[in-house]
């Protein structure tokens, strides 16, 4: 019962991360607070139950997507492919902050020790989801983040290359899972990112200059 309510406290905290991201997508966390609560509750739930009771943290991690997804698209009613755009984002998001917590601890936080060491584990979720509520609540404050409009995908060849960007994503989650070190997935967290970033940022520039997204168009 300890073990239970340790893991569901801590991974509350470091869900706050996961979600912050809409921060980044002009939308304010804290007005939802009590649903992203009770929505990470029932995911960290069945996180218990198929990861540490089942040992299935691929299966988990996939549901992870799948509820949170569903989540933004029934409650925020934001579209299907920027709902998982943004739930990937958020992965990654959290996946670079603990890396970075991790790799800059000098090994006083290694990777095997916060798996196995129950403390250890859940200060890194508490860091995480602190310092990930932190930057998404700093840039949301400062006004920063991006203003484009998320109903409609510009041009025409955009779907194919946003659907093969979630796939390959998805790949790079799975990765994650499989590989130990933290050099080698903090590589993997930086290329995936940038990638997502500068899409973001794209679509930003476009939406305050539409003749960039006429060109794109034409390019196609």
């Amino acid at each position: 019962m300890e073990d239970f309510l340790g893991y569901m406290s801590f991974s509350l905290i470091e869900s706050f991360a996961v979600f912050s991201i809409l921060f980044l997508f002009r939308i304010n966390l804290f007005k939802i607070m009590g649903v992203v609560v009770l929505v990470s509750t029932l995911i960290n739930i069945q996180n218990f139950f198929i990861r540490e009771e089942l040992s299935l943290s691929g299966l988990s991690t996939i549901i992870n997507v799948v509820l949170t997804t569903i989540f933004f698209i029934a409650y925020l009613r934001i579209p299907l492919i920027w709902s998982i755009l943004i739930t990937l984002s958020g992965a990654l998001y959290v996946g670079a902050i603990q890396t970075v917590i991790i790799y800059s601890s000098l090994g006083y936080f290694s990777l095997h020790e916060v798996q196995d060491i129950a403390w250890k584990g859940y200060t890194v979720q508490a860091l995480s989801g602190l310092i990930g509520m932190s930057i998404g609540w700093g840039f949301y404050k400062l006004g920063k983040g991006f203003t484009f409009e998320l109903e409609k995908l510009r041009f025409k060849g955009e779907r194919i290359f946003v659907v093969s960007l979630i796939s390959a994503i998805i790949v790079v989650l799975g990765l994650m899972i499989s590989f130990e070190s933290i050099f080698t997935n903090l590589i993997i967290f930086v290329v995936s990112s940038a990638l997502l970033v500068a899409y973001y940022l794209r679509k930003d520039l476009e939406a305050h200059d539409p003749s960039l997204g006429e060109q794109a168009r034409d390019s196609y």
